[in-house]
């Protein structure tokens, strides 16, 4: 119940700073990531999805690139698909940053790199996914 009541002061504080701020200001996105993390300690983890793409959005838009800030935010926001179950979701969103990565990044990057071995990480947790439901018993009909 103590994050519904930060839910509502960080809503409140990110419409007045979009009032006067700039959208990708430091401000901003702080307040961003506190929303996020609001909801998903209140077990809201689509809406810390929305506000961690928003992030990532406007930290890219502040420095021009992508960042290792950019990578935790992405890390976040892949974190709620997880709580979610929605790994396939992940995948495409890790595979549309990656592409982002590449257009912005040399390919031998760090955060490339990271970017690749989490992609790995999903597609491995998606097979496991699928054996594991292969394997449930399947009802007997009579």
């Amino acid at each position: 119940k103590c994050f519904e009541k930060a839910i509502t002061n960080f809503q409140e504080a990110l419409d007045l700073q979009k009032g006067i701020l700039e959208n990708d200001h430091p401000r901003i996105i702080s307040t961003l990531d506190n929303l996020a993390y609001s909801y998903s300690k209140n077990r809201e983890y689509a809406r810390a999805v929305t506000c961690y793409r928003t992030m990532l959005r406007a930290q890219i838009s502040q420095s021009g690139t992508f960042t290792e800030e950019c990578l935790l935010t992405f890390r976040k926001r892949v974190l709620m698909y997880d709580k979610l179950r929605l790994v396939s979701e992940a995948i495409n969103d890790t595979k549309d940053v990656l592409r982002l990565q590449k257009t912005l990044l040399p390919k031998d990057d760090a955060l490339v790199l990271e970017t690749k071995a989490l992609l790995e990480e999903l597609v491995a947790k998606k097979k496991s996914q699928k054996a594991a439901k292969r394997q449930q018993p399947q009802p007997v009909e009579c």
